[in-house]
């Protein structure tokens, strides 16, 4: 394992990597912003700060490109508890770990900023069936969530791994 120090600029510099992905033309959702709020939860967690302000500051970076809207606060939490699902994965885990919080991410970015535009645009009537046609018309829109945080979760995961093995294995030789 790398010392804390070139763990942290090697999870830094894959977390802006992905952050600038969210750049490149994509579908709707499909965004590096959920895996690399979990792979910081796991990599910078010791330095809990860090943790916590490069995945945002990566998301409002991207943010000053692409626009602000209503549902930030509920993006910005939905992250920030990402982050701590990252801290729930620890240092080394496991593909079926990444697989279930990667999914749970998932769930609860739909759940949150869904709820979260229901709440802050005129769109839907503020009841319980206004807030299952929120729900309801962002459906088409999840498979994206889903394939984005798989394919960026596992890329950062096993882009770390790949990069400290053969860093690990120059030492050695």
């Amino acid at each position: 394992m790398l010392n804390l120090k070139n763990r942290f600029v090697l999870a830094s510099i894959l977390i802006v990597i992905a952050a600038l992905s969210r750049l490149i033309p994509h579908p709707y959702n499909f965004s590096p912003i959920d895996g690399l709020a979990l792979f910081a939860g796991s990599t910078l967690w010791p330095k809990r700060f860090f943790a916590f302000l490069v995945p945002l500051l990566a998301l409002f970076l991207g943010d000053l490109a692409l626009g602000f809207h209503s549902t930030m606060p509920f993006v910005y939490g939905s992250v920030a508890i990402m982050v701590l699902l990252g801290v729930k994965l620890g240092s080394k885990p496991g593909v079926s770990s990444l697989f279930q919080m990667s999914l749970l991410s998932s769930v609860i970015f739909f759940l949150v900023t869904n709820f979260g535009f229901w709440i802050t645009t005129p769109a839907y009537p503020r009841n319980a069936i206004g807030l299952m046609e929120c729900y309801t018309a962002a459906l088409p829109f999840f498979h994206w969530t889903v394939l984005g945080d798989f394919v960026f979760t596992f890329g950062l995961f096993t882009a770390f791994s790949k990069i400290e093995s053969f860093a690990l294995s120059r030492d050695a030789a």
